[in-house]
């Protein structure tokens, strides 16, 4: 479970009443919520609208793979 994804849970927020408040697309906030929030940008407007820090919400994984 992403971090976004635990603080909409804790604040009993669907992700449609979360896109309506960022002014966003429902798809964007469901794959944030699914794959985390990669972007500083990102993590700071959703931040400005739950009433946190962006470090509280981004994920810090690599999930890149390489090619030899």
């Amino acid at each position: 479970m992403t971090k976004l994804k635990d603080r909409l849970q804790a604040l009993r927020m669907s992700q449609t009443d979360f896109a309506k408040l960022v002014k966003g697309k429902v798809s964007n906030i469901n794959r944030a919520c699914k794959e985390g929030v990669r972007t500083g940008r990102m993590a700071a407007r959703y931040a400005a609208v739950l009433g946190c820090s962006p470090a509280d919400l981004i994920e810090f994984t690599n999930n890149r793979q390489r090619s030899n």
